[in-house]
């Protein structure tokens, strides 16, 4: 019994955290939609908005470190770096430690932007808060500083 109630809960966190992240995206695109001036931002899928992030958040990566990262395989990774680069998103650039390999990294215009999609993605959550409400909100931040110190500890771990 007692297993059927953690899968229960474990069950409620995915499909909440998939609506947090579907409410999440579905904004920025709305956003962009009634702006229709980032034409590359509206068509992106949310792989693309992850992978932008990810870049974003780590300054520059080879397609081997983004494919590890993404949990997919460098050829897919590959495919979904060249959409971005298509979409002038993206760019790459040989490495200079290593000439075989190359660097990806934001577009100039693309990390310019990622702020504004950083700041509608932040206003979805603020929406959230006030609507969950200052107690709700402050028990939630609990669980999440649990969750982080978790999966701190096993990102060292991480190849």
């Amino acid at each position: 019994m007692e297993n059927k109630r953690i899968l229960d809960q474990a069950k409620l966190v995915f499909s909440t955290g998939k609506m947090i992240r579907e409410r999440v995206f579905s904004k920025h695109l709305f956003k962009a939609d009634s702006q229709n001036r980032d034409k590359p931002f509206q068509d992106l899928t949310m792989p693309q908005f992850h992978v932008l992030m990810l870049i974003q958040h780590r300054g520059k990566v080879s397609v081997k470190e983004l494919a590890r990262s993404l949990l997919v395989t460098p050829p897919s990774a590959s495919v979904m770096v060249e959409k971005l680069v298509e979409k002038q998103l993206l760019v790459r650039t040989p490495s200079i430690e290593d000439r075989r390999k190359v660097d990806i990294s934001l577009s100039p215009g693309a990390a310019r932007k990622i702020d504004d999609i950083e700041n509608i993605t932040l206003s979805a959550f603020v929406e959230l808060v006030e609507e969950l409400g200052p107690e709700t909100t402050e028990k939630w931040c609990q669980v999440l500083e649990q969750i982080q110190t978790i999966l701190k500890k096993e990102s060292t771990f991480l190849p």
